[in-house]
């Protein structure tokens, strides 16, 4: 990695998260070999749990993740000015999530607000991918364990349909003449015995977007994919 604030970043990401997973979570990994060891790729992800996902991901692969991270939870405060420095740091892309705004009733200088960070994370993703690197992406954009609250609390339902942005990611930053595998994760949560979660992650092989005829039809393969590798009946 070739910035070295995102190099120290990620080490303490790493270091930290996988204390918390041990502390929190038993986990399993299966299909770890379908994440590349060089080159671009994106992992595209089930959303179960706001802090346990991320941390379960770092312990899948060596390489450093840069996850696409949604902060329209911390409002626009002190809290978000350094969240966003926190996410700079390491190389993570921000947004506001597509049905944060609906939820809010944004007024249209939030909105503006939105569409500009879009547009910056989109080109900071692609200029990672350009580099070689991993991108994290969760298209559902809520887990269903949140403390700011998610429409998945509110539905009752585990899994939210996925927004068409990971396909777009991919075709703006194949358009500079690599592919890029999208690599779909499931994540299966259970309460153990001893109150800790226990976690499996099931890691499938890559889809890549050329092999669909439009964006539409990879879009429904990959939500197919990370659906399937998210049922309980993968567990032994």
């Amino acid at each position: 990695m070739s910035n070295p604030t995102h190099a120290i970043s990620q080490a303490v990401l790493r270091a930290g998260g996988r204390r918390f997973l041990a502390r929190e979570a038993g986990l399993t990994i299966t299909g770890r070999e379908h994440i590349p060891t060089a080159g671009p790729c994106v992992l595209v992800a089930h959303h179960y749990h706001h802090l346990l996902d991320g941390c379960a991901l770092y312990m899948a692969t060596g390489r450093p993740l840069h996850v696409l991270v949604g902060l329209d939870w911390a409002g626009s405060g002190l809290q978000r000015r350094g969240m966003e420095a926190l996410c700079r740091m390491a190389g993570w892309p921000v947004i506001t999530r597509p049905g944060a705004l609906g939820r809010a009733q944004a007024s249209n200088e939030q909105r503006t607000e939105a569409k500009r960070l879009m547009r910056r994370a989109m080109r900071s993703s692609v200029a990672l991918l350009a580099d070689g690197q991993i991108v994290v992406v969760f298209p559902e954009g809520y887990p269903v364990i949140d403390p700011h609250g998610s429409p998945k609390q509110a539905s009752g339902e585990s899994f939210l349909t996925f927004e068409p942005g990971v396909v777009r990611l991919v075709r703006i930053a194949e358009s500079r003449g690599k592919t890029i595998p999208m690599v779909p994760i499931g994540f299966v949560y259970e309460r153990a015995d001893d109150g800790r979660w226990r976690i499996d992650m099931h890691i499938g092989k890559p889809i890549r977007r050329v092999h669909f005829n439009d964006d539409d039809a990879c879009l429904g393969a990959l939500e197919k994919a990370v659906r399937k590798l998210s049922e309980d009946v993968l567990r032994d």
